[in-house]
């Protein structure tokens, strides 16, 4: 969760300071937001796992009136049925899960999720959080309705029927703090992922074709020895199924080694030992991973949900589908004339139209396209690793690019208005519902408000 100390409060990579301790404070249930909002004359945020690089929900600007609404203590199962369930908006995707898969019959939602469970599922709808998979889209359109606390100190509840439930699904809290969550479920599916590598030349040619006859699928290219690791995700075969329910309920694999990656892995882990001045740790797991690959069956939860977080510097910036081999192209050609390094092959992962406003695949069938540098232990980035994650923006920026708005990303190289097209919606939305700009930190006032409220609870 949020890391926090005797002074304050910091984002989970302890990168960035969010708040003073004293303008934090854990509601326990919607009246209490309902109460701080109302009584508040300051700038508010909500945070939930504070895993966003960037300071969206800092507070420190405004450090006299300033509130930090954590949600941590709003992760209560409220109801479900057959068809939905509905939790407290401070509930971890990883919980969400657990607590689905314990029911009987077991049930999962109907989109794949991302990586990290430690997210809480309201972090994760509003930050348009997203799996894989072009039948699909965000974690948010799983959603059947939602209830938020707006700026007044009213209650709103919205449905996937309003009009306006695609600005509030993805609405990186600055419509208000949502309180209560409803998703779509169905029944558990049990799956396998076939892993296995490939030249970049075929995955260029390939994966987007593979993306509409697979179910899931994701791809990761090592681009200094020009091979791809690509998983296709599938419903497991009859004997495969039998396999896995004759098991304790844990993943299985269920093919033979290939160990193809793992001489990329190890320069990889050789070149990021050097960067963050270290030779362990989590980060060198997130790659070991790739070596001595194995098939596996599991639910969807046990072959996608299993991200180690590690504090990094982390973009994923998403294009039209159908640019995608010309992106390839492009960054294949950055990376042979640039002298930096990544820490972590770039990720590539697909999904359908979402209805989600401020999400880059909103409208349209996406590729989303990640790529990160690991900080090293004191929270430093290695020399050049800010200047690899704006040359890579650059270079995507000119494919219609969106970025992921939740994580790292360099405001100024994108025209929101002409790339999203419900962007103006949304802003004046936000002007209507917090016309005094309550919930705009410094960030927020960057990304969205107009210049007469800039900066408003800013102190100089």
């Amino acid at each position: 969760m949020t890391e926090s100390s005797a002074n304050g409060r910091y984002n989970w990579s302890k990168t960035n300071y969010l708040a003073n301790q004293e303008q934090v404070t854990k509601p326990k249930d919607e009246s209490e937001i309902s109460h701080i909002i109302k009584n508040s004359n300051g700038l508010i945020r909500p945070i939930g796992s504070g895993l966003s690089y960037e300071r969206i929900a800092s507070v420190v600007e405004n450090p006299q009136q300033g509130v930090l609404v954590d949600l941590s203590y709003m992760n209560k199962l409220v109801s479900f049925d057959e068809n939905t369930i509905t939790v407290e908006a401070g509930m971890t995707v990883n919980q969400l899960f657990s607590t689905l898969q314990s029911m009987e019959p077991k049930r999962e939602l109907p989109v794949s999720p991302g990586v990290i469970g430690l997210q809480t599922v309201s972090g994760a709808i509003s930050t348009g959080t997203h799996g894989q998979g072009m039948f699909q889209s965000t974690l948010g359109d799983s959603v059947r309705s939602l209830r938020i606390v707006l700026p007044n100190g009213e209650i709103k509840s919205v449905d996937s029927e309003d009009s306006l439930f695609g600005a509030f699904i993805t609405s990186m809290g600055v419509l208000g703090v949502i309180s209560q969550i409803t998703f779509n479920t169905q029944p558990m599916r049990i799956l396998t992922a076939r892993k296995y590598a490939t030249t970049f030349e075929t995955f260029r040619s390939d994966f987007v074709k593979i993306n509409y006859t697979s179910e899931f699928t994701k791809g990761w290219w090592f681009p200094d020895s020009d091979l791809v690791h690509v998983w296709e995700v599938d419903e497991a075969s009859s004997q495969e199924k039998v396999c896995y329910l004759n098991g304790d309920g844990s993943a299985i694999c269920c093919s033979e080694v290939d160990v193809s990656l793992n001489e990329s892995v190890a320069k990889m882990s050789a070149e990021m030992a050097h960067d963050t001045r270290s030779s362990h740790g989590k980060q060198f797991e997130t790659i070991d991973r790739f070596k001595n690959a194995q098939n596996i069956t599991g639910n969807i939860t046990q072959v996608y949900c299993k991200g180690i977080p590690v504090p990094q510097i982390n973009c994923e910036i998403s294009i039209p589908i159908e640019a995608l081999p010309d992106a390839l192209d492009a960054l294949k050609k950055w990376y042979q004339t640039t002298s930096k390094r990544l820490h972590y092959p770039f990720i590539f992962r697909c999904t359908g139209p979402s209805k989600a406003w401020l999400s880059g695949s909103f409208g349209r069938g996406t590729c989303w396209i990640g790529f990160l540098v690991y900080l090293a232990a004191d929270g430093t980035a290695a020399q050049g690793g800010f200047d690899s994650m704006r040359e890579i923006q650059q270079v995507l920026a000119r494919f219609n690019a969106v970025p992921h708005l939740g994580k790292h990303y360099a405001m100024d190289l994108y025209d929101f208005d002409d790339v999203l097209p419900r962007w103006s919606e949304f802003c004046d939305l936000r002007d209507e519902v917090d016309p005094d700009g309550k919930f705009l930190n410094e960030w927020m006032s960057k990304l969205f408000s107009k210049d007469e409220v800039l900066n408003k609870h800013v102190t100089i």
